[in-house]
């Protein structure tokens, strides 16, 4: 397959390469709107769609700034996958960063209530934790809001993974966040319950420790919303 797909890079031109491999970074599903040259973009991934390189039509897309586009996604993973990783690391993060900024402009204040787990990952692959772990807790409670509670816990851990890789952790006996929902794990799912102990066992002890991002802590040991809170 990787054969396969180098015999087609070699048809296109050095243009068309690059557009692919940019629009990798966005998945396996993107906008022209990504960049700021929509209608080059659009005209060129019409020329791919007709001469069925790579990607198809989904149609049009419109983002709440207003923006119109086209809508495109590769045809297979493969191809996704296999132009993704021709880019250097370094330039991956900064694409990574430049379409998190992008959809943040698009979406403007409703960006994380309905990106929240996408922007995640491009701020966390861009090496931007504070963002990353800003939309992993609202992702977190969006889907805690939802009913989704495996989901919810795989979001506030993995952000608790990314605030322990900013700072050592450090033993706490007890701290407000652990008082606050230890008598309210009562009214979760019971197989997810030992799971949000141990996460906010993990608060507590990361919290005496991160001093400048301590209100973020809190935040964290109540990213599952409303149910949890005092």
């Amino acid at each position: 397959m990787h054969k396969f797909i180098a015999q087609q890079l070699e048809m296109l031109g050095v243009d068309e390469v690059k557009l692919l491999e940019i629009t990798s970074v966005a998945g396996m599903q993107f906008a022209a709107c990504l960049k700021a040259e929509v209608d080059e973009v659009d005209e060129r991934c019409a020329e791919l769609v007709s001469r069925d390189l790579f990607i198809r039509s989904c149609g049009i897309v419109e983002w709440p700034d207003g923006t119109v586009s086209g809508s495109y996604e590769f045809r297979h993973t493969l191809y996704q996958s296999a132009l993704y990783e021709r880019l250097p690391e370094a330039r991956r993060v900064h694409l990574h960063r430049a379409i998190g900024e992008r959809l943040e402009r698009a979406y403007g204040a409703e960006a994380g209530a309905i990106l929240a787990p996408a922007l995640a990952e491009h701020f966390e692959r861009a090496r931007d934790r504070r963002r990353a772990v800003q939309y992993r807790r609202q992702a977190g409670e969006i889907a805690w809001r939802r009913g989704t509670y495996e989901e919810a816990v795989l979001h506030l851990r993995h952000a608790l993974r990314l605030l322990a890789s900013s700072a050592p952790a450090a033993a706490a006996e007890d701290c407000p966040p652990r008082r606050s929902v230890r008598p309210r794990l009562t009214a979760l799912r019971r197989d997810a319950a030992a799971d949000v102990e141990r996460l906010y066992q993990r608060v507590c002890q990361l919290s005496a420790r991160l001093n400048g991002t301590a209100a973020l802590v809190i935040l964290l040991s109540a990213a599952l919303g409303s149910p949890l809170a005092n």
